[in-house]
């Protein structure tokens, strides 16, 4: 590529990306692979790509509008020379209104050849369309991997999945969202990332923050969809209800709906607020016959719902529910309740609230009056994230060293090896929430907590 202007290959499939001005534009490039059977890899410079997608929504062979892949691609920025410098960013101009489509549509890609997407950041996407992505539609049969990428403020109308809509096979690994926002249409917008139909969403080493939806203001799903959320963070995020399917609660962090099934390990999820008849919020509402488990989770939030006239259900193992709003050492949960409906405990929980959670105890279960932790920002490894948020137990506190029997991931949500012993020569035992003992792989930059 050597231009960044938004112009069409001069002759797609003829094996060289040239417009009529004889550059390789971005859209050029991507023509030429879509007309080339083969694996191809488009390598974006460092760089700002303005698309022209003025009343262009509905095209799918890539020469208006959003950028349609229909054969499977390496779509890769190229770093530049510093830090800042990380990414290629693909991009809605803004500034003269033109925000009438996303900016992605992937119809390609198979399990043995996703489509590849590494480095790009995407912003001020936005569609109407009904199936949604306001930045990135994954369509069913299509398979996809985002590796390293950002999704800041882009937005949808009555549509789902501001930052990304699947209805294929996704995977978000070491990606960030950022400030996603929706404007009210005919349908409800669910979820930063939502994945509908009979979708697969699988997100790994997530950050979603101060992104607002009507429901599932970090994550939704629906229909028969499939969602796993491992070492990620949900901070900041609102979801703010209003329409019918979400008068019961909206889901500040996540919302499940239809048959959807979902699991969520070794992540934190702070100050995600949504509206709720139920209670005085919450940051998980699961309906219809949607399952949730959560497992080695710190929830610093509002309440889990899950309504006992419906068949949803969610459960939780070995993780931490405790307040958002006191900030100290001491998380003594005066304000919130922990949860409500048909929530179920698969043991080894710690759950600080004064006002009664519906949950039965299960095994090794407790209910201390306080979780000795405290809250730590700290510099991240990888450029994705601008801090990692997390919870570190206090030692003593009553978050380490479950019982024995407890299921324990190999990794925590930092990836240090679980299970570990705090010290030298002692019993390994698996710590409750997504953080594990001893702090060695935090000691970074000074910040120790």
């Amino acid at each position: 590529m050597d231009s960044a202007l938004d112009r069409v290959d001069a002759a797609a499939g003829d094996g060289a990306c040239r417009t009529d001005e004889g550059r390789c534009t971005l859209r050029a490039a991507i023509q030429e692979a879509n007309a080339s059977s083969g694996y191809d890899t488009v390598l974006v410079p460092f760089g700002t790509y303005f698309l022209d997608t003025i009343d262009h929504s509905g095209e799918d062979e890539a020469a208006r509008g959003d950028l349609d892949i229909t054969e499977s691609l390496d779509l890769r920025g190229i770093p530049g020379d510093t830090p800042d410098m990380n990414r290629a960013i693909l991009t809605n101009d803004f500034t003269f209104d033109s925000r009438h489509d996303r900016l992605l549509d992937i119809h390609a890609g198979s399990s043995l050849q996703p489509v590849q997407i590494d480095h790009i950041e995407f912003s001020f996407g936005h569609t109407a369309e009904p199936l949604g992505g306001g930045a990135v539609l994954v369509r069913a049969g299509a398979h996809a991997e985002f590796l390293n990428c950002v999704f800041y403020a882009n937005f949808t109308t009555g549509a789902p999945g501001v930052a990304l809509a699947n209805y294929g096979t996704t995977a978000l690994r070491r990606c960030a969202a950022t400030d996603n926002k929706f404007n009210l249409g005919s349908a409800p917008v669910l979820g930063t990332f939502y994945s509908g139909q009979r979708g697969r969403l699988e997100m790994d080493e997530v950050e979603v923050n101060t992104s607002i939806v009507q429901a599932g203001g970090a994550v939704a799903a629906n229909g028969m969809a499939h969602l796993r959320v491992a070492r990620s963070h949900f901070i900041g995020n609102a979801a703010s209800g209003g329409v019918p399917v979400t008068q019961r609660g909206s889901g500040g962090a996540v919302w499940l709906a239809g048959s959807a099934q979902a699991e969520i390990i070794n992540t934190v999820t702070v100050a995600n607020s949504g509206s709720s008849a139920l209670t005085s919020g919450n940051s998980i509402a699961v309906y219809d016959q949607a399952e949730l488990a959560l497992r080695h989770v710190s929830l610093f939030d509002f309440s889990i719902e899950a309504p006992v006239a419906e068949p949803a259900q969610v459960s939780l193992e070995a993780s931490v529910i405790y307040d958002t709003a006191q900030g100290t050492v001491e998380h003594d949960l005066s304000r919130i309740a922990a949860c409500s409906g048909s929530v179920s405990s698969r043991g080894n929980n710690r759950i600080a609230a004064s006002r009664t959670c519906s949950m039965s105890t299960g095994s090794g279960d407790l209910r201390p009056p306080t979780l000795r932790a405290n809250g730590v920002a700290y510099p991240a490894a990888h450029p994705t994230f601008s801090l990692q948020r997390i919870l570190v137990p206090d030692d003593p506190s009553d978050i380490l060293d479950l019982s024995a029997g407890t299921s324990c991931p190999m990794t925590d949500q930092l990836r240090a090896a679980r299970p570990a012993a705090r010290v030298p020569g002692a019993p390994r035992r698996c710590d409750a929430g997504a953080i594990e003992l001893p702090l060695d792989h935090l000691f970074v930059d000074g910040m120790e907590p």
